[in-house]
């Protein structure tokens, strides 16, 4: 298996990946497909929150650790924003369950869509574009290379037997 290199081309892609499925269970709900839409809506869950242990346990720290700043900066208001993203995420899977048919555009999934998408959108930018770059550069060379290889095997497919 290829490794990443960087934390930021790892986690970027990621968020690319998980993005899709988010974009996938949303369209599966305007179509009132509304198992197909759960069933990549928790897909789309389970991948968002290994991103967001992945981040919380193993980047978050070696950023304050490489930094200094523990208690303080960019980490304390992404992990805010994880809780702002769990809580609509909540809402919204509850949404689309609760459809009975295909979701036009004045359902209110659609209002709660809005709002993750756009703290995810600010979230996600705030980690390129600052976070991800500061741990490329300021974790020590070991460090990321532990971190892009945990990663990397935890997101490996499974063989199937």
């Amino acid at each position: 298996m290829n490794e990443p290199k960087t934390i930021s081309a790892f986690f970027q892609q990621d968020h690319r990946e998980i993005d899709a499925l988010y974009r996938d269970a949303l369209e599966s709900a305007r179509e009132g497909a509304v198992g197909r839409a759960l069933s990549t809506f928790d897909e789309y869950d389970r991948n968002l929150e290994r991103h967001i242990r992945w981040e919380e346990d193993l980047v978050f720290p070696a950023f304050e650790e490489a930094s200094g700043l523990r208690g303080e900066g960019p980490t304390v208001v992404m992990r805010a924003e994880h809780r702002e993203i769990r809580a609509l995420k909540l809402e919204l899977r509850a949404q689309i369950a609760a459809l009975r048919g295909p979701a036009d555009r004045s359902a209110t999934l659609w209002g709660t869509a809005r709002s993750l998408e756009r703290v995810l959108g600010e979230h996600n930018a705030k980690e390129e574009t600052i976070l991800y770059l500061a741990c490329d550069q300021g974790v020590p060379r070991e460090k990321k290379q532990g971190i892009l290889r945990q990663v990397a095997g935890e997101k490996a497919p499974v063989p199937r037997s």
